[in-house]
């Protein structure tokens, strides 16, 4: 909580929306651009959000069904 409340406002607004969605709501950035007035402002507050670890990029996640195909890949072997 206390690193949420050290960001600046238009990260805590990108963050709250993002965490009140569905997972994989937001796939692009892109989509995120209503909420800044420029591509850089959006920009600063994602790459703000990433360095917080408050949000993970596609490389940076494991998600939970590839648990089960990790095992499934042990199983085989």
């Amino acid at each position: 909580m206390n690193t949420f409340l050290k960001l600046d406002t238009l990260s805590k607004t990108i963050y709250a929306r993002m965490f009140f969605r569905k997972r994989f709501w937001y796939t692009h950035p892109s989509q995120l651009k209503s909420y800044a007035e420029t591509d850089s402002e959006l920009d600063n507050a994602l790459k703000t959000l990433y360095k917080a670890k408050l949000l993970k990029s596609d490389e940076d996640s494991v998600y939970e069904t590839d648990y089960e195909k990790i095992h499934e890949l042990f199983e085989c072997m």
